[in-house]
C-alpha cells in the first residue's frame, strides 16, 4: 500500500485494469503517437488494449518479440520519419507495446470472428450507388520540382549561423540567452522566444516534424521568411509548447538576380533532358489542384504536360515545376473502388463485433476509471 501511495505521489493514476494501473504520464506519452486524440479516448483505448492482451493470453494466444520487431521494421520502411520519434527510450517501448496489442487484437479477431463476418457483394454495390458522390475524385496534377538555392549551401552564412546557434545550445548555452542575442522576431524575442501551445492539427506546415523532437531538443525548420530554430519545450495531451529563434532571410538584389539567372539556365538544361539533374529532381506525386492554393494552381493551369515553369522564388530557393501529367476528376467506376468498399465494410463489421465482444468480456475483468 505504501508503494502504491508513493507511486500516486509521483504520477496521477487515471485508471486500473486488473492489477495494472494506467497513469497520466502514460496517456501523455501515448498522445505523441496519436496527435489530436482526446485524453478520454486514449484512456479507453489503453483499457481496451490491456483487456484484449489479458484475454488473449488466457486463451494461449501468443505474440513473439520477432513478430513485433518485424511489424516495426515494415512501418519504419514506410515512414522513415518515425525513427526520430522513437529515439526516446520510453516512447520506443510504448510504441512496441502498441504494436504488440495490435497483433494480439488481429489474432483474437481471427480466432473469434473468422468465417462469421461476410460482406455480400450486393451490399457493396448498394453502398456504392448510395454514396456514389462521396467517391468523386478531385482534379489532380502530377508534379516534379527542382530547387535552386539563392545562395549555394557552402556560402549560406545564415544557415551556417543557425547551425552555430544549435551547437551553442547543445553545448549548454541557455535557449533564452540565444533568443535574446540572435532572434529577428521582435514579437517573441523578449519573451524567451515562446510561441505558446499548439494542437498538432494547428501547427503551420513548415513545422511538420516538430513533434518528433524529444522534449527540450531543438530542430531547424525553414519557412518562406527565414530559418526557425524551434525548441520543443513540452508535449502532452494539451498540445505542444514551442519556442523559437527566427533568422530572417535578407538577400541582396544581386544575390536574387544571380540565382534567378542560374535557375533559368538549369531550366533550359532540364528541358533538354540533362540527366545530371536527375538526382536533384523531387517527385511531388499527384496533388489535388485545389490543394495547391490559388497562385500555384493558376501557375500550373498555364502549363501543358511536360512543360516547366519559369523560376519562382520561395524562401531561400527559386523553384522550377514540371507538369508530369494532369487527371480530370469525377466519379470512378464501380470496378475501380469495389475492393476498397468491401474492405471498409468488412472492417466496420469487425470493429462492431469487437466492441460488442469487449462490452461482454469486460464484466469479467476489474476496470476502474479514476
Amino acid at each position: 500500500m505504501l508503494l502504491f501511495l508513493l507511486f500516486l505521489g509521483f504520477d496521477e493514476l487515471l485508471g486500473v485494469v486488473g492489477t495494472s494501473g494506467i497513469t497520466k504520464q502514460e496517456v501523455m506519452h501515448l498522445s505523441r503517437l496519436y496527435p489530436g486524440v482526446r485524453q478520454e479516448e486514449l484512456l479507453d483505448k489503453m483499457i481496451m488494449g490491456r483487456v484484449i492482451v489479458s484475454v488473449a493470453r488466457e486463451e494461449t494466444v501468443a505474440v513473439s518479440e520477432e513478430e513485433v520487431n518485424d511489424a516495426k521494421s515494415r512501418l519504419l520502411e514506410q515512414m522513415p520519419g518515425l525513427q526520430s520519434m522513437l529515439s526516446h527510450p520510453y516512447i520506443d517501448s510504448l510504441y512496441n507495446e502498441e504494436l504488440r496489442i495490435q497483433i494480439y487484437t488481429r489474432k483474437l479477431i481471427q480466432s473469434k470472428f473468422q468465417g462469421r463476418i461476410n460482406v455480400p457483394p450486393a451490399r457493396v454495390r448498394v453502398f456504392y450507388e448510395t454514396h456514389k458522390d462521396s467517391f468523386a475524385l478531385p482534379q489532380t496534377v502530377a508534379i516534379e520540382r527542382l530547387d535552386v538555392p539563392v545562395v549555394p549551401e557552402e556560402e549560406n552564412e545564415l544557415h551556417l549561423l543557425a547551425e552555430r546557434i544549435i551547437s551553442l545550445y547543445h553545448s549548454g548555452t541557455d535557449f533564452a540567452v540565444l533568443v535574446n542575442k540572435y532572434s529577428d522576431d521582435t514579437g517573441t524575442k523578449y519573451v524567451r522566444g515562446e510561441l505558446g501551445t499548439f494542437r498538432p492539427e494547428d501547427l503551420p506546415p513548415y513545422l511538420s516534424g516538430v513533434m518528433e523532437l524529444p522534449p527540450g531538443e531543438v530542430g531547424l525548420f525553414e519557412s518562406p521568411k527565414g530559418y526557425h530554430i524551434v525548441q520543443l519545450k513540452k508535449s502532452d495531451i494539451n498540445g505542444v509548447e514551442l519556442a523559437h529563434i527566427f533568422l530572417q532571410f535578407d538577400f541582396s538584389e544581386k544575390e536574387l538576380s544571380t540565382a534567378e539567372k542560374r535557375a533559368g539556365e538549369i531550366r533550359e538544361r532540364w528541358e533538354r533532358g540533362d540527366s545530371t539533374l536527375d538526382r536533384q529532381i523531387i517527385s511531388m506525386g499527384a496533388i489535388p489542384i485545389k490543394a495547391l492554393g490559388y497562385s500555384l494552381s493558376a501557375l500550373v493551369d498555364t502549363l501543358d504536360e511536360g512543360e516547366i515553369c519559369s523560376p519562382v522564388l520561395q524562401g531561400s530557393n527559386f523553384y522550377l515545376l514540371r507538369v508530369v501529367g494532369k487527371r480530370e476528376g469525377g466519379i470512378p467506376a464501380f470496378s475501380e473502388v469495389k475492393t476498397n468498399i468491401h474492405n471498409m465494410l468488412y472492417q466496420r463489421m469487425v470493429d462492431k463485433a469487437l466492441k460488442e465482444w469487449f462490452e461482454g468480456i469486460k464484466e469479467e475483468v476489474f476496470i476502474k476509471k479514476l
